[in-house]
């Protein structure tokens, strides 16, 4: 049996700008002046970028992704990504061509359906 080949990781955010502006708009409630409405996140963004991107880093949170060592697909899940492209096989079993049996050893899949003929 070959050796597996791990899957690579790597953190991601989990959050995008968007779901942070979701919650300011959910804190607070719309910004009526001169009957015009803002959104509160919009007047923070606008007014006070380096407040909105500190508040922005506090709220995101980094998430494993795993990436498969043959096909580069991500998986959440670190086993997924090992077997994605890769079986784990104890013992290497032969298949009968014609009807499929599974045997320990080729020369028995080989004589499988031989005899039936």
């Amino acid at each position: 049996m070959s050796e597996l080949i791990q899957p690579k990781c790597k953190q991601v955010e989990k959050y995008t700008e968007e779901d942070y502006k979701k919650f300011i708009n959910d804190c607070y409630e719309e910004i009526e002046i001169g009957g015009l409405t803002f959104d509160p996140a919009d007047i923070i963004k606008e007014l006070d970028p380096t407040a909105f991107n500190c508040g922005f880093s506090d709220y995101q949170e980094y998430e494993d992704i795993y990436i498969c060592p043959v096909c580069d697909i991500e998986h959440e899940d670190e086993e997924e990504a090992l077997y994605c492209c890769q079986e784990e096989s104890e013992e290497e079993e032969y298949c009968c061509s014609c009807c499929g049996e599974e045997y320990d050893n080729k020369e028995d899949s080989e004589n499988c359906c031989m005899n039936e003929e």
